[in-house]
């Protein structure tokens, strides 16, 4: 697995949410942060106790592609992920709608120990 991280910008309808889903063939393992639940063809946990108990059964595997998508998200449901992440290695993290929980001024700490620090680890994002 490579050791990445990818900024796709756009504006909407012009294929970033489709351009992920083809990416995320390529990689073997995959943490999907799901703000708006166009990812609930895959694993999908809906809420924080669920997300840990499915994580715990899907680290031992090769394969996995899990996402976390609950409806009813608030900001502190994302630093408690990215805090989960950064505990891992050789895993694909997807964040869908990061303006949402970042801005150009403020960057959960949790977030930004992935970025700059998960390519050591084996954490690609996108």
């Amino acid at each position: 697995m490579k050791n990445e991280v990818v900024l796709i910008t756009g504006q909407r309808g012009q294929g970033k949410t489709t351009y992920i889903k083809n990416q995320i063939g390529i990689y073997d393992r995959v943490i999907l942060f799901d703000l708006l639940g166009e990812f609930t063809n895959y694993d999908t946990a809906y809420n924080l106790r669920d997300f840990f108990k499915m994580l715990t059964e899907f680290k031992k595997e090769n394969f996995f592609n899990l996402n976390y998508y609950n409806p009813k998200t608030d900001e502190e449901d994302f630093p408690i992920v990215c805090e989960a992440i950064n505990r891992l290695s050789d895993i694909m993290f997807v964040v869908d709608e990061i303006d949402y929980f970042c801005s150009t001024h403020s960057i959960p700490r949790q977030f930004d120990e992935i970025v700059k620090r998960g390519r050591h680890q084996g954490l690609n994002l996108i």
